[in-house]
């Protein structure tokens, strides 16, 4: 009896003292850890070279985002002042035509005395104030029509160069006088215009050519002419240096 019991129970003591020892894991081979670690370093490396490169787009990102940001506000300036100096231009003429209104009504009239202005609306011939002789006279000529003046430049214009013909009516040159300036005797062609030009002080006149720069009032001498220089005046000081010459067209000594 007591030799079954230990045939039985001898192969479970064995199995429990196996079970009981600890188990022994045997190191793996050198070769292969040394490759485990260089694959990790060139996860790192690439993971960090990754990382890298989406840094680099994020400010990229963040770099157009400014300029882009930037350009905006420069052109949200830019339309803003362009709206200020257009609203400044369009004040400055509201205040230049409140002004001429003003000026135009600020006098009492007197008994004869008659307002500048159009005489018929506001186009064709229209009234102007001669200031030298503190008189209303009417254009002889309307707004648009060519003309020739020939006569003086004087300094009675307020904003515009003066100018009177030889007949004694006064004319205010608008736009490009060519550089003549006051002593001038010229001879010009042009076109009447608007007198708020000038604030209706004259026949407003622009001219278009200068045909003849005198020397004297009688047509004598001359510095340019165009039959004999044959080419646009250009400028005042191009042929004010020349030396005065006699004029020797008799149809222009007559004054025909």
């Amino acid at each position: 009896m007591n030799i079954r019991k230990a045939k039985v129970f001898l192969p479970m003591l064995l199995l429990a003292g196996a079970l009981s020892m600890p188990v022994v894991q045997a190191d793996p081979p050198a070769h292969s850890n040394a490759r485990n670690h260089s694959q990790s370093h060139k996860q790192k490396d690439k993971d960090k070279v990754q990382v890298k490169v989406k840094v680099k787009e994020t400010n990229k990102e963040q770099f157009n985002h400014r300029q882009a940001e930037l350009q905006r506000q420069a052109e949200m300036q830019r339309r803003a002042e362009l709206q200020r100096q257009a609203e400044l231009q369009r004040r400055a003429e509201m205040q230049r035509q409140a002004e001429m209104q003003r000026r135009a009504t600020a006098r009492r009239l007197q008994p004869g005395e008659r307002r500048v202005g159009f005489l018929n609306g506001t186009a064709g011939r229209y009234r102007y104030y001669d200031r030298r002789n503190d008189r209303y006279h009417d254009s002889r000529w309307g707004r648009g029509e060519s003309i020739v003046v020939d006569g003086f430049l004087t300094n009675e214009g307020r904003t515009c160069q003066a100018l009177r013909d030889d007949s004694g009516q006064l004319f205010m040159l608008v736009g490009n006088a060519y550089g003549l300036r006051t002593g001038d005797h010229t001879r010009v062609i042009g076109r009447v215009v608007d007198g708020g030009h000038c604030d209706w002080e004259g026949t407003a006149f622009e001219v278009t050519d200068v045909t003849a720069l005198w020397g004297d009032a009688r047509h004598r001498t001359t510095y340019y002419h165009h039959n004999y220089d044959g080419e646009r005046f250009g400028s005042r000081n191009t042929w004010i240096r020349r030396h005065l010459r006699a004029f020797e067209n008799r149809v222009e000594r007559n004054g025909r």
